[in-house]
């Protein structure tokens, strides 16, 4: 009786260890095959376009929203103005979206122009641009200025000028430091180069002039590697840059831009 006993408890975990050993291989073949499955990957949502974030855009539609903020800043030290040039302010605020101005629509037209010369004949590359022809002006210079300035005396081996080289030097002539030993000058002066090897951080305040003539505060921090912060005020509005690596944003008013790149 007792080895019948014996062989059925035996068989029973002979049988219970099988099961588990099964369900072993089965779990671990699930999760191979899981392993081996194609990988799902989540991309990274993509950045809002300029026309889905800001009011009336009619050409930079395409562009990312955290690229219309530089683009318009680089128009702007390209021509030489400040936003105001194209841009009305209503209440002491800037309407961005308002098409008061004619100029707004001549700079449309220039940006479209800009785009197909580049498309055309650059191979979509940016090769052309407002500072192409504008350099610094609102209106490009189609001749140039004459007389036209002579040219630099090339300079031989030993220094001296091609036309001056075997001539006596005139007895009046003052002979002005170069630009090298101004600047050496100025970091002795101030401590040496080990001194400028300590300075990490900027920070400059004072006001800057808008494009109506008015002066407002301004204040811009700098901090080694690469952080900024730039602020100014207009009519109790604030206008705020902040750069923080790779990532940053801008704050028109109320209106905060995310920066990328």
């Amino acid at each position: 009786m007792k080895q019948i006993i014996l062989k059925i408890v035996a068989l029973s975990l002979l049988m219970s260890t099988a099961f588990v050993f099964l369900f072993e291989v089965s779990n671990a073949q699930c999760a191979r095959e899981q392993n081996n499955g194609p990988a799902i990957t989540q991309a990274a949502p993509a950045e809002n376009k300029a026309e889905q974030v800001f009011k009336n855009i009619k050409v930079l539609n395409e562009l990312p929203q955290s690229q219309l903020y530089p683009a318009m800043r680089f128009m702007v030290a390209s021509l030489g103005v400040q936003c105001g040039f194209c841009h009305v302010f209503k209440n002491g605020q800037l309407d961005s979206a308002a098409d008061d101005k004619p100029e707004k629509q001549t700079a449309r037209a220039m940006i479209k122009m800009v785009l197909d010369i580049n498309k055309t004949f650059a191979q979509g590359n940016p090769s052309v641009s407002c500072y192409t022809c504008h350099r610094g002006r609102t209106s490009p210079q189609g001749i140039p200025t004459l007389p036209l300035p002579l040219p630099s005396p090339r300079l031989t081996a030993s220094g001296a000028s091609a036309s001056s080289a075997g001539s006596p030097t005139a007895p009046n002539m003052t002979v002005l430091p170069s630009a090298d030993d101004i600047l050496n000058k100025y970091i002795n002066a101030i401590g040496g180069r080990a001194a400028i090897d300590q300075i990490h951080s900027c920070v400059i305040k004072g006001s800057t002039t808008i494009s109506s003539g008015q002066f407002v505060p301004y204040e811009a921090d700098q901090m080694l590697p690469d952080k900024g912060y730039e602020s100014f005020a207009i009519e109790g509005r604030t206008f705020e840059l902040v750069i923080n690596g790779a990532k940053g944003w801008s704050r028109n008013g109320e209106d905060v831009t995310e920066l990328i790149g």
